[in-house]
């Protein structure tokens, strides 16, 4: 009976400071104002549940990496654009890992593809028909993402 009224005052308190941790989040943003744009990026996942404004970019990526690097070959670009499919989407996926990571060889995600509407099955499509035309150079291993090496696409 005491270890239940015991457990059941730890919850309570627990609870309150729940509630006193959302009271200090509501009160910055009050002084903050409704605008996502001046809304503080350490404010967890569940303030969102509660309506309350969460910036949307808290992942803190640059503004820069989330542009296109160049400069792309055109040989390359209207060689892809000719293949079928989703080729030359997946190719633009290549063309912006490989910006990211200063190397024309990227290992091409799941993850990433679908950032940019692709699934998995439409990737290695894509990837079959580039390695065909002889643009990238394609590395499967079981269980890992492909390894992708860019070519400049001179035939």
């Amino acid at each position: 009976m005491a270890v239940d009224t015991v457990r059941s005052a730890l919850e309570f308190r627990s609870f309150l400071n729940f509630l006193g941790h959302i009271e200090q989040i509501m009160r910055g943003m009050a002084v903050l104002g409704p605008n996502p744009e001046t809304a503080k990026p350490w404010i967890s996942s569940g303030a969102r549940k509660l309506g309350l404004p969460v910036r949307d970019d808290a992942s803190g990526d640059d503004e820069r990496k989330r542009y296109l690097n160049g400069p792309l070959p055109l040989s390359w670009l209207e060689a892809a654009a000719r293949l079928p499919g989703r080729s030359l989407h997946v190719g633009m996926v290549l063309w912006y890992a490989a910006g990211l990571s200063g190397s024309a060889e990227v290992h091409l995600s799941n993850t990433l593809c679908l950032r940019f509407g692709l699934d998995r099955n439409a990737k290695y499509r894509a990837l079959r028909a580039l390695g065909d035309a002889r643009l990238v150079m394609v590395r499967n291993k079981r269980g890992r993402s492909p390894l992708v090496t860019l070519l400049d696409g001179c035939n």
